[in-house]
Order: C-alpha cells, then sequence, then structure tokens
C-alpha cells in the first residue's frame, strides 16, 4: 500500500526583507511535512535554512534571492515523488502571461508545474499538466490575500490545497 506524503509548497517568502517570520499556520504545517517545496525569493540564507530544520527541501532560485543562495540552488528542478513528477521553476517578467512563458522550460511534461513570482495563488490543470503557484504567505502586492499550499500525494496522484491566511 503506498504512503501518503505530504508536501509544504511555498514561495515568495522574502524573509526578512518583507515579514521577520513565516505566519504561525505554516510553521504549523511544516512541523508534519514529508518534504518542503519553494519556488524561489526565499531572499535570504537563514530563511532556507530554517526551513530545512522540518523536512527535505526542494527549492530553486528566484529574482530576490542573495547570492550564497542563487550560487547553489538550480534555476528549476525536476523531482519525483510518490509516483508524480514534480517540475519547479521560480518565473520572470510580468505577472500576466507567466503561465505561457514557463510552459516552454520543461521538456520532461512534468505532472505538475510549481512557480512563484507573481505572489499570487494559482491552481488550474492545463493539458495533462497541474499549474500551481501556492502565492507569498508573507505580502500582498499583487492579490488581497497570502497564502501557501500543500499537496497529498500517494501512489501517482495528488491532492492540491491552496490554503489563504
Amino acid at each position: 500500500m503506498a504512503m501518503t506524503k505530504k508536501i509544504v509548497v511555498l514561495s515568495d517568502t522574502h524573509i526578512p526583507t518583507l515579514a521577520e517570520k513565516l505566519p504561525a499556520k505554516v510553521i504549523q504545517e511544516l512541523k508534519n511535512a514529508d518534504y518542503i517545496m519553494h519556488a524561489g525569493d526565499f531572499v535570504d540564507y537563514e530563511a532556507y535554512e530554517m526551513l530545512r530544520r522540518y523536512a527535505p527541501v526542494h527549492a530553486v532560485a528566484g529574482n530576490m534571492d542573495e547570492s550564497r543562495l542563487s550560487s547553489f540552488l538550480p534555476q528549476k528542478q525536476l523531482i519525483t515523488i510518490e509516483g508524480v513528477a514534480f517540475g519547479i521553476i521560480h518565473g520572470w517578467g510580468a505577472p500576466e502571461g507567466i503561465v505561457e512563458r514557463l510552459k516552454k522550460e520543461f521538456k520532461e511534461k512534468p505532472n505538475v508545474i510549481i512557480f512563484g513570482h507573481t505572489h499570487k495563488s494559482y491552481c488550474e490543470t492545463i493539458g495533462a499538466t497541474l499549474w500551481f503557484n501556492p502565492g507569498s504567505p508573507t505580502d500582498t502586492v499583487f492579490t488581497k490575500t497570502r497564502s501557501f499550499g500543500i499537496f497529498e500525494v500517494s501512489a501517482g496522484t495528488i491532492k492540491p490545497t491552496i490554503t489563504v491566511l
């Protein structure tokens, strides 16, 4: 029998520039996470290190990340967990049209593409791919809400949730 894995999905945490720390609800979910995926813009190396205390972190560099992060985090990453292929990328440019710009980035066609940059949550299946942006748990610059994501993954299936803070 397949085990269900819980993945906390974050992006655009911008610590410490937009918030000193993650909201309590995010911390609560991290305590039960099997994995953490972060689509860039930690900003500070210490924010990355803090997440690693909870669970293994799969992450990419964002455009606002300090050089200590961008020197070792990839621009995009492909990971498979419980039979589900995840592509992770930060994104760039204006919020409008970001999905169209990112479509060309993964020739492997993962089941899920996680992206950030817009600070606005997004969860939509296009073709055979689930496009997922957890939003930002610390900022409301392009949206009225702060948010993050949770995936429950088991035997090739995925249940995505966006949690509004």
